[in-house]
């Protein structure tokens, strides 16, 4: 996260997620802590290919909703 954030060189961010296998609580706090930093150096962070065990993750402890998400990576530039 710390590489995406330093060459950031746009008011948005979007992770493409898809090729994740696995997440534990370690990793959404990262997650979060993006969303955080997003929301106060006013970068808009987009979330795209969430699946599997994430989905899971994120939908059970009722965070799913509080990131921006898009199923592909073209459809976050879309609406970006």
């Amino acid at each position: 996260m710390t590489r995406a954030w330093k060459s950031l060189r746009a008011p948005i961010l979007i992770l493409d997620l898809s090729a994740l296998t696995f997440c534990d609580s370690s990793g959404i706090g990262e997650l979060l802590q993006a969303r955080h930093q997003g929301l106060n150096e006013g970068v808009r962070l987009i979330l795209t290919g969430i699946q599997g065990n994430l989905a899971r993750r994120l939908t059970l402890a009722g965070l799913i909703h509080v990131f921006e998400v898009f199923p592909s990576v073209s459809e976050a530039l879309e609406a970006a």
